[in-house]
């Protein structure tokens, strides 16, 4: 058909079916989709070989830790591998471990010299003096007693006099020994300075009922044997004065006091014995 003011242009209509006219668009149409989600599916592995590269080694240093703090014999975090950041990460979580490790074990060091008597190793006085309220709250908890004990050397002094400080230091480590023996699981006994030591001792149905007097006069003869220094037999003996709280002392220091009075009456009856306060030192 021609157009009224163009003589000679020619229009031409071709028809054809939809689906032929529109094939190549169709075929763009199924590239761009598949391709999107093939393209989709590669990323996507990518993505999880990248995060289980990150995430494996995190969840092995996370579980070790898990470990660590319920306290398993033996869990430590591991050296992982992975993304550099994880490794440098896994190697300087072990370096803090083992310092803060260190830095624990060394505390504990300081605390055991704090409160230890290095000649006898038996606990000082600090301990002992701050040991006192834990007794005293553990015998009122089991309905018991708390038995508090001071005991003197009888005859150090001319150890050090005749034979020297050696053989001094000598006999004091050695009585340390033997009292320490003398005590049952959980008595403490302490140096509390020179030839001076102190007790405590729970007596109830829980920690074992006692005598307090004859506990202190197992004390006396464990200290009587002779103590031997370059062949030489050396013999002291060990004082003890005793109180019981409640019954001698409504409170540590009462109690303590007594027992100060009771060693100071064993002197004076002789030494080399056990004396309670009370029914002996105060005739009761």
């Amino acid at each position: 058909l021609a157009e009224k003011n163009d003589p000679v242009g020619i229009l031409a209509v071709a028809r054809q079916p939809a689906d032929v006219a529109f094939a190549d668009a169709a075929a763009t149409h199924y590239l761009f989709v598949f391709g999107g989600l093939g393209l989709a599916a590669l990323f996507g592995g990518l993505g999880w070989l990248a995060a289980e590269r990150i995430s494996r080694p995190l969840a092995q240093m996370a579980e070790a830790a898990d470990r660590m703090r319920r306290g398993e014999p033996g869990a430590s975090l591991p050296e992982v591998w992975g993304a550099a950041e994880i490794h440098t990460l896994s190697l300087a979580a072990q370096q803090l471990v083992a310092s803060l490790t260190t830095s624990r074990e060394a505390l504990a060091r300081m605390e055991t010299i704090a409160y230890q008597d290095r000649l006898t190793t038996l606990p000082n006085r600090r301990f002992f003096e701050q040991y006192l309220d834990v007794a005293l709250a553990r015998a009122k908890a089991e309905g018991g007693h708390a038995v508090m004990m001071y005991m003197d050397l009888d005859g150090f002094k001319p150890v050090n006099d005749r034979l020297g400080h050696d053989a001094g230091d000598e006999v004091l480590r050695q009585v340390g020994i033997r009292l320490a023996s003398s005590q049952r699981k959980d008595d403490v006994v302490a140096r509390i300075g020179g030839d001076e030591f102190a007790a405590v001792l729970i007596s109830s149905d829980h920690s074992g009922v006692i005598d307090p007097l004859e506990a202190a006069n197992r004390f006396v003869e464990a200290v009587a044997p002779p103590i031997y220094f370059n062949g030489e037999a050396i013999r002291v003996g060990c004082s003890v004065g005793v109180a019981v709280w409640p019954q001698d002392g409504d409170d540590v220091a009462m109690v303590l006091k007594n027992a100060d009075t009771a060693l100071y009456e064993a002197k004076r009856r002789g030494k080399r014995q056990a004396v309670r306060y009370a029914a002996d030192s105060a005739g009761a």
